[in-house]
């Protein structure tokens, strides 16, 4: 029975035309913190939002081809070996001046915010008028909001917002001479207040 099928079947079946695959080298690179990927000492840029993920990249010998994920492939020109060259495509690069938007609030202000609700003006005006870098100042203020009791740290907070201080040692000395009056009296001690 199988051999007649066949013999029938036969009569309509069509070689299929002759395909051979391109020869490629497979490899896992990660992307770097400026956005491309090293591939024998030459570098290929990918999107920025895939800064410091690991994809997978297949070298041909005339392009290289970068899986960012199951839908996303981009494709460069190959570069001869050792040339020590970037390839940037422009749709991988934001226009000049304009930088990709920063996730807001910051994760440092979200977690102080979420601890200490009653500091939200004063972290509004700490972005508007600190000195560091903003990053470093939440980090530093999320660290008071940490370490000391709440009571000290909210009447401090409330003074240096009420003059505009926004110098997070001096606050921080604030905090702790707080501290000192309210949780280490000795006997004898007067109270200054």
């Amino acid at each position: 029975m199988p051999r007649q099928l066949l013999a029938v079947e036969r009569l309509h079946l069509k070689p299929l035309p002759a395909w051979i695959p391109e020869v490629y080298r497979l490899q896992q690179r990660l992307v770097d913190i400026e956005g491309y990927v090293a591939l024998n000492s030459n570098r290929y840029s990918v999107p920025v939002d895939c800064i410091g993920r690991r994809v997978e990249v297949r070298e041909t010998k005339d392009k290289v081809e970068i899986q960012l994920d199951a839908r996303r492939l981009v494709t460069h020109r190959r570069i001869a070996e050792a040339e020590h060259q970037r390839v940037t495509l422009a749709a991988h690069r934001p226009p000049r001046g304009e930088r990709a938007p920063r996730p807001d609030p910051h994760p440092e202000e979200r977690a102080i915010v979420a601890a200490a609700p009653e500091l939200a003006e004063y972290v509004a005006g700490l972005k508007q008028r600190s000195r560091k870098v903003i990053t470093l100042a939440l980090r530093q203020l999320l660290r008071l909001v940490r370490e000391y009791p709440r009571e000290p740290r909210r009447g401090a907070v409330r003074e240096a917002g009420r003059y505009g201080l926004y110098d997070l040692d001096r606050l921080e000395r604030m905090i702790l001479r707080r501290v000192t009056r309210e949780y280490f009296r000795l006997e004898g001690e007067a109270d200054d207040d």
